[in-house]
């Protein structure tokens, strides 16, 4: 214990000891911003359309891209089903985006059904 004491107060011993906490305090906060900042996009989603596309994209998508075929699929989907017609553009750009900076299926997924439960929530508030 003596020794401990002299090494703490003679040879910076309490320096040591801080900058260890203070690295992993700074490695904490590092890892909350990445995780912040790979959930961005998908809590830009407000509508659940929108979220419905974006989730169709990252189905139908390879690498980051699309492929042909679903392209002209999830296309026809936005403008029967979702209903978008004129601004499929504006709409497929934002759900591209979205689709591409999320990191993984499952996180795409579960706050989409998220988003789709409150606007159903919303949507019956009115009726």
């Amino acid at each position: 214990m003596g020794w401990f004491v002299f090494w703490l107060i003679r040879f910076d011993g309490h320096e040591v000891i801080a900058s260890y906490f203070s690295a992993a305090a700074r490695q904490r906060r590092l890892q909350r911003a990445r995780d912040a900042e790979a959930k961005a996009a998908v809590r830009s989603v407000t509508e659940a359309r929108d979220g419905a596309l974006a989730l169709l994209i990252k189905l139908g998508s390879v690498d980051h891209a699309v492929l042909p075929a679903a392209e002209k699929l999830i296309d026809e989907a936005a403008r029967t089903v979702f209903g978008y017609g004129d601004k499929l553009v504006e709409h497929r750009t934002f759900a591209e985006y979205v689709a591409r900076n999320t990191p993984s299926f499952s996180v795409l997924s579960v706050n989409w059904r998220r988003s789709s439960t409150n606007s159903l929530r919303q949507t019956s508030a009115r009726i």
